[in-house]
């Protein structure tokens, strides 16, 4: 991360490993290098929609728009103030995925990176602290 809490996403030569799981289930481990521009992406599911990209082609221009899918979206009428709150100073859907673990409202779908222990236990508690529905 750089100084000012924001990913080095664009940075050549990062890689970037993140696994997306539904609840205590691991679907998807990715692995992107950004050097190679490759990703790698290895299902643990055959079921389609418990994959992260389905049958869809990832390349690492869509990582970033799979991020956005998970936090809040740029437009939010508050979001510089969100961001705020979170430490940033500007929108990076990479950091704010990082920062939330890509937990939404309204589904069970989580995001573990690599520099992480996390457990489906872990998450649970995050969301009952968030109010929402576990």
């Amino acid at each position: 991360m750089g100084e000012d809490g924001l990913s080095d996403v664009k940075c050549i030569g990062k890689n970037l490993k993140f696994e997306y799981w539904y609840g205590s289930v691991l679907c998807t481990r990715v692995f992107v290098d950004y050097r190679k521009q490759t990703v790698e992406v290895e299902n643990f599911t055959d079921d389609i929609v418990l994959q992260a990209f389905g049958r869809r082609k990832i390349t690492t221009s869509t990582i970033d728009e799979f991020f956005r899918e998970r936090v809040f979206p740029e437009t939010r009428v508050n979001c510089k103030e969100i961001l705020r709150q979170m430490g940033f100073k500007n929108y990076d859907a990479e950091s704010i995925a990082r920062k939330t673990h890509g937990i939404l409202y309204n589904d069970l779908w989580w995001l573990r990176f690599d520099d992480e222990d996390l457990k489906w236990e872990d998450i649970k508690l995050l969301r009952e602290e968030a109010g929402f529905h576990v």
